[in-house]
């Protein structure tokens, strides 16, 4: 009987482990989702998490302590974004179904989306009023926040995103498909205004420079590009190595440029000169996202455990540990 209590609880522990989608990237058939599971709001106060449960975990950001936990009953979350006045947080869950919260109550404001195209990425607008969500079937979707009304839907067909960013002060959303196309939309005409890059590598995640200038991509062949979005130039590629790329962020001077790679280490890079600056990371646990404090002294780095760790940018030194 002992033995089989044993059996059973390993076989538990490896059902949750995998079906959350920590133990195996998030990696499926068709693509790469680079889903962002850790996030700070945007003044600073407090992180956002998800547990290896799927559960959403709001933590005080200069101490650690647990404030509350989002969210319940079968739904397991995979992405989460801030609203820009840190008032609200959006996150999708693994049937594809969006819900909005506020953050001192904890009141659900709304739910709604699902069905038979699941959502997989969600991310607020900079005017808190817009959400952008990416589905498994590469199509992007821009929402009325807080009435689920769509306004615009784009891509799908030969174009699957999958990944997507918000231009820092423009009405402009950069998207990325499998094979490094990127395209740049108009969200008040919903119409594509550029594209550019594109290959034989897999790539996986992109995001915007601060000032919105640069657009960097990252792929399976361990490289970094950086683009002039302006006239779709390739300035530099940095990194190369056997380890996939699965993540990219720039910190909010854009002094900074924040990688994971596929055995979860942390990898920070000077975006001008192309220099490796230091490697976090590493061990047993996987990091499995990040995310820069608005202040871009920190990072925090969430890992297949669940674990949140704050390091400092400076010197690479681990300062804090949430469990």
């Amino acid at each position: 009987m002992k033995l089989f209590k044993l059996y059973l609880s390993l076989f538990l522990f490896i059902f949750v482990f995998f079906s959350t989608g920590y133990g195996n990237s998030n990696q499926n058939s068709k693509s790469f989702i680079s889903h962002k599971s850790i996030t700070y709001s945007p003044d600073g106060r407090t992180l956002a998490s998800i547990d290896r449960l799927g559960k959403i975990k709001i933590w005080d950001a200069r101490n650690g302590r647990l404030i509350k936990i989002i969210g319940g009953g079968i739904a397991r979350y995979v992405s989460l974004s801030y609203s820009p006045d840190s008032r609200y947080l959006a996150a999708v869950d693994h049937r594809g179904k969006i819900f909005i919260w506020e953050i001192n109550s904890g009141r659900l404001v709304i739910a709604y989306g699902g069905g038979t195209a699941k959502n997989l990425l969600v991310a607020f607008g900079k005017n808190g009023k817009r959400l952008a969500t990416v589905d498994d079937r590469g199509r992007i979707r821009i929402w009325d926040a807080f009435s689920g009304r769509i306004f615009k839907v784009f891509g799908g067909g030969s174009f699957k995103a999958v990944s997507i960013a918000f231009h820092p002060s423009k009405n402009e959303l950069a998207s990325i498909n499998t094979r490094g196309r990127i395209k740049i939309w108009d969200l008040n005409t919903g119409q594509m205004v550029k594209v550019f890059g594109g290959g034989a590598s897999l790539s996986f995640s992109i995001a915007y420079s601060p000032d919105g200038n640069i657009i960097a991509t990252s792929d399976n062949r361990g490289k970094i590009k950086l683009w002039d979005k302006n006239n779709g130039r390739l300035i530099k590629i940095i990194g190369g190595s056997l380890s996939k790329v699965l993540a990219i962020t720039f910190s909010p001077d854009g002094k900074v440029l924040a990688s994971i790679d596929e055995r979860g280490v942390i990898k920070l890079w000077n975006p001008n000169t192309g220099q490796l600056i230091r490697v976090l990371g590493g061990g047993m646990f996987r990091v499995v996202s990040i995310t820069f404090s608005p202040d871009g002294n920190i990072i925090a780095s969430l890992d297949n455990r669940g674990s949140v760790k704050l390091w400092v940018i400076q010197n690479g030194r681990l300062i804090r540990v949430f469990r």
